[in-house]
């Protein structure tokens, strides 16, 4: 078993100084083999930053969050972006040249990376999207909806027409950007395994 510090790092929209960021932070140990996956850490992680008191070696499978991914980002290229599930912890950490600490940032929010919020409606993307099709999500007032942003259909519906009816505006009028935000967000950072094949174990 291999042994990483996992810092965990609030993540504001709004830029904050080394200072502050330095006094958010906390973090665990987080111990790790060949076949570990980059779901468990974000299941310890998730539990962790609710309940930093919790014990970590306790924490069982069943009780795994499926939303906990949407809850961490990582650094690249002065970037903020998800890690697709399903990937050996291991690779991204050689991948990406990690020594001893990893640092995580933490948004406490579910729903996905806010891109936009215009009248009081949030659009927000989720990472690791089923669909193949560029879409964003709109919240007002607890409801949402879901618009396709190539043929501008809506899933769900908000109680106020007007509102629902703005949201589709802006969709319009924001395509192109949201397209782009939605490739590179929903990709998440993919990492090769150009150091280790798959049936290699340690």
């Amino acid at each position: 078993m291999n042994t990483i510090h996992i810092s965990i790092i609030p993540y504001l929209e709004e830029l904050f100084s080394k200072d502050k960021e330095e006094k958010l932070q906390k973090g665990f140990d987080f111990k790790y083999s060949f076949y570990t996956t980059v779901n468990d850490l974000f299941q310890y992680a998730f539990c962790f930053s609710k309940n930093p008191f919790l014990d970590l070696k306790k924490l069982e499978k069943k009780s795994y969050d499926e939303d906990a991914p949407e809850h961490f980002l990582f650094e690249i290229n002065d970037d903020f972006l998800p890690l697709k599930k399903d990937q050996r912890l291991i690779k991204f950490i050689r991948n990406f040249n990690i020594k001893n600490n990893l640092v995580l940032y933490f948004t406490p929010l579910a729903g996905g990376r806010g891109v936009d919020e215009i009248n009081s409606i949030k659009f927000f993307l989720h990472s690791n999207e089923k669909s193949h099709t560029p879409h964003i999500h709109a919240k007002y007032q607890g409801d949402e909806i879901s618009i396709d942003l190539i043929t501008f259909k809506i899933k769900g519906e908000f109680k106020n027409k007007k509102k629902q009816k703005n949201a589709l505006t802006y969709a319009k009028e924001n395509q192109s950007k949201w397209i782009d935000s939605y490739k590179k967000y929903t990709n998440g950072i993919k990492f090769e395994p150009f150091f280790l094949e798959d049936n290699k174990a340690e």
